[in-house]
């Protein structure tokens, strides 16, 4: 009799229910899609849903989570807006429409809280339920954020990382500042950027098994994802902060590591021990490519001696194919090293062989730096060549960047040959002036420009006295150019892909 009088109440129950909104019991065993219900308008609003209906799931009966539970939620499809957990002291908003579908994530609390429900927005034409929910007890890794935190994230790491070489991708897009804590030395901060980021993170560095992500509330777009470190040569994903802090130690070559740009993965970045290992790669490439009375032509190993090539290096795969080509014709003998650097380009696509054997050109570039470098240095050798690989593989850049300099009175443009071509580039090659002219202005911060140049241009009057006319249209009171065409060509680096002038960096150790 007391069992037929339950079921009695709790059919009279669910017919009572306001159209608007449905109840389910929480699921125990596996993911289970859970209805949605119609817009609910009981509830008070906590932000503007637009055009987008509200919707809840509501659990019957409200759930009662111990400490060593969790709540874990997989969003079958992103949504369309913030959710809200309804419990017994309130709503808790979640920036669950942050994450990809197919994302999993445990939400866990304070022993006792009451969980009434979940309440969200969708678009009004999608079908089925977003999310699929089910109450376990709480993993030891994945990702959680805790009801009385809800602004971080944590990521616990799985047990067989801790002590591995795994490589973690976070894929990252946030209108705030955001703060990692758990890995390396120090906290990292994340520079809020218009586009979407990705850092490479590595386990092994790992400070704690958490790391911790906050302000959830800023982010646009968030994704996490386990890769291997790959066999020695394959290029490890590196963002341009990590290739310059990574400890020797941890190369998997004592002379050099290999990367490709996480966000550009046809661009190649050599980090080498010292010069003379740079040297073995790229010395004979860049009399090769670029240097002035000497281009095209293959010099011998005893003609390069005393000879100075560059600190730091950028190569686009045409004139990779070309050097190689005339290398592999004339039976040229090169160092070992350049001949591992033709593999390794074979190996990721940026060079190919046709069927009669010849190399032909495909996209990506190369760009090296060494450890000999200062650390200043480093950085800004280091944004210097990437922009070069920027140039070589955007036409939209270089496109943009031509009308800049086709924008230069003809008094400008003999000034930067002139000073381009002092530091031995061919002042003939006019897309090579074009390439430096972008170059030169994006590796320091754009209101540092007009000084790096003004104190430049001015040695080189001392220097050359015959050329002051030419020069000085670009010292003193008109040196402030310098800084306009960096401002021209930051904008668009900042709102195509979210870099700066001086800073192609997003992690940065907090002090």
């Amino acid at each position: 009799m007391e069992k037929r009088l339950i079921l009695l109440f709790l059919f009279f129950t669910i017919l009572n229910l306001s159209s608007q909104e449905r109840s389910f019991p929480p699921v125990q065993e596996s993911y289970t899609p859970l209805g949605i219900s119609d817009p609910l308008m009981t509830l008070p609003r906590q932000i503007p849903f637009e055009n987008d209906p509200e919707k809840i799931i509501r659990f019957f009966p409200p759930l009662t989570v111990s400490s060593d539970q969790a709540v874990s939620v997989r969003l079958n499809r992103v949504l369309s807006g913030p959710a809200f957990i309804v419990t017994s002291q309130g709503e808790i908003p979640l920036s669950l429409s942050s994450f990809p579908g197919g994302t999993v994530i445990h939400l866990v609390t304070e022993q006792g809280r009451v969980i009434q429900g979940i309440r969200y927005r969708e678009k009004e034409s999608a079908q089925g339920s977003p999310l699929a929910i089910n109450v376990t007890d709480a993993p030891p890794n994945g990702l959680f954020l805790s009801l009385n935190r809800p602004d971080t994230l944590e990521y616990k790491l799985p047990r067989d990382m801790l002590h591995g070489t795994d490589v973690v991708i976070l894929k990252v897009s946030s209108s705030r500042d955001l703060v990692l804590t758990g890995i390396k030395d120090a906290p990292l901060a994340v520079k809020a950027r218009p586009v979407s980021q990705t850092l490479s993170l590595n386990a092994e560095q790992s400070r704690s098994d958490v790391w911790s992500l906050s302000p959830v509330s800023g982010l646009d777009e968030i994704s996490f994802s386990r890769t291997p470190r790959p066999a020695f040569p394959e290029p490890l994903p590196g963002n341009l902060r990590d290739i310059l802090d990574a400890p020797v130690e941890s190369w998997r070559n004592g002379n050099f590591e290999i990367y490709f740009w996480n966000d550009f993965p046809h661009i190649l970045v050599w980090d080498c021990l010292d010069y003379g290992v740079q040297n073995r790669f790229f010395r004979r490439l860049s009399y090769f490519v670029e240097k002035k009375g000497f281009r095209g032509s293959l010099l011998s190993n005893r003609e390069l001696q005393g000879l100075h090539g560059w600190n730091a290096h950028d190569y686009r795969p045409e004139d990779l194919a070309e050097f190689f080509n005339l290398a592999e014709k004339l039976n040229f003998p090169l160092y070992r090293e350049e001949w591992v650097m033709r593999d390794i380009l074979l190996s990721n696509g940026i060079l190919e062989r046709d069927p009669e054997g010849i190399l032909i050109p495909e996209k990506g570039a190369v760009i090296s730096i060494a450890r000999e470098s200062s650390p200043v240095l480093r950085e800004r050798f280091l944004i210097h060549e990437a922009s070069h690989g920027l140039y070589f593989t955007s036409a939209e850049y270089r496109e943009y960047i031509a009308r800049i300099w086709e924008g230069l009175t003809e008094e400008d443009r003999g000034m930067w040959r002139f000073y381009l071509g002092w530091y031995g580039y061919d002042p003939s090659d006019e897309d090579l002036m074009i390439n430096e002219f972008q170059a030169y202005l994006v590796q320091q911060r754009s209101d540092e420009a007009s000084g790096y140049f003004d104190v430049r241009l001015k040695n080189l009057i001392r220097l050359y006295p015959e050329q002051k006319n030419l020069l000085q249209s670009g010292i003193d009171d008109k040196s402030g150019k310098f800084q306009v065409w960096s401002e021209l060509i930051g904008h668009w680096l900042y709102e195509k892909w979210g870099i700066e002038p001086g800073d192609f960096f997003h992690l940065y150790k907090e002090i």
